[in-house]
């Protein structure tokens, strides 16, 4: 029996070590089979990228070929308002040279008729005659400032001066034509000198503009006031009138060229082309000066300003 059990031991431990290889074999087995299956998954993952990749990179291409044909369309529409734009200022320059001589006669003429018109009726259409040509050569002058203006060439030529004298002369002519419509006109010059450094012709453009707004939009009875005051380091002129007003999401739109109220009348808009401001709001860029409105609303009047830099102190005369 003891013979037996000795002759087992080793069979036991051959069995054993048996065992344990096929564990190992089949362990191993069941690993091979779990790291092929993830390089499958990985295989499949990684060409499901790579096929987006080149989807990605073939719609990449597509848009850089469609962005590569806007390009070209967009340069040749932005050359052919490059021609169009040269197109109108020659349009322009040929409308003010070939009107201006024109209006200048009819406009000398219309004076003489209107002076020794006997009858009240020569009289009534040789001043129709004269104001339409006035009208037309406003809107020559308007159409020759815009195109100087988008042309880039507009220029001023500041001179240091009192800005004083050139509202005195404001208010006198457009104090007399306020009395013909029966508008109350007020002036508020400053008591003391203003120095600025201004082109007085290209200045009193702007201004003009403003005091022909308020003439047009005040009806009779009403008040325009022009007043200037030195705030700060600056100079800041006013033309106050008790008008039409401005409706509150006009207020930037109307310095915008050609635009025009929605809510003024059709006669009124037939007396301008939404050019004055525009062009006021260019000229004074051009003096450093900016330019706003204010208006309590619709009916309620408004007050156009015009800030510009002193060149000195408030007050400080003139070295001779």
């Amino acid at each position: 029996m003891e013979i037996l059990i000795v002759a087992a031991i080793p069979v036991l431990f051959l069995l054993a070590g048996i065992s344990i290889l096929l564990i190992m074999q089949i362990a191993g087995f069941l690993q091979f089979q779990q790291y092929y299956r993830r390089q499958r998954y990985s295989r499949a993952v990684v060409g499901s990228y790579i096929g987006q990749i080149e989807a990605a990179d073939a719609l990449l291409w597509e848009r850089a070929q469609e962005l590569e044909s806007l390009a070209q369309r967009l340069s040749a529409s932005n050359d052919e308002l490059t021609n169009l734009g040269n197109m109108k200022s020659k349009f322009f320059s040929m409308v003010v040279h070939d009107m201006r001589n024109p209006l200048a006669a009819i406009l000398g003429f219309a004076s003489m008729l209107k002076d020794k018109a006997e009858k009240p009726d020569s009289r009534e259409m040789a001043t129709r005659v004269h104001s339409s040509a006035r009208f037309m050569q406003a809107v020559i002058a308007d159409l020759t400032d815009i195109a100087v203006v988008e042309a880039g060439k507009m220029s001023v030529q500041p001179v240091l001066q009192d800005l004083r004298p050139l509202l005195a002369d404001l208010a006198g002519r457009y104090g007399v034509l306020a009395r013909q419509k029966g508008i109350q006109f007020l002036c508020a010059p400053a008591p003391v000198p203003l120095r600025v450094r201004m082109d007085a012709a290209r200045f009193g453009r702007v201004l003009a503009n403003l005091l022909d707004n308020a003439l047009k939009f005040t009806p009779a009875r009403g008040t325009i006031e022009l007043s200037a005051r030195a705030e700060n380091r600056s100079a800041v002129i006013r033309v106050k009138d008790s008008g039409a007003g401005i409706h509150p999401a006009e207020r930037r739109k109307i310095f915008q060229k050609y635009y025009q109220s929605q809510y003024i009348d059709e006669q009124t808009r037939k007396k301008g082309w939404g050019l004055g401001l525009s062009i006021a709001f260019e000229i004074a860029r051009l003096h450093k000066a900016t330019m706003g409105v204010e208006s309590a609303g619709l009916g309620k009047g408004s007050t156009f300003w015009v800030k510009m830099p002193l060149a000195a102190p408030a007050g400080e005369e003139f070295l001779v």
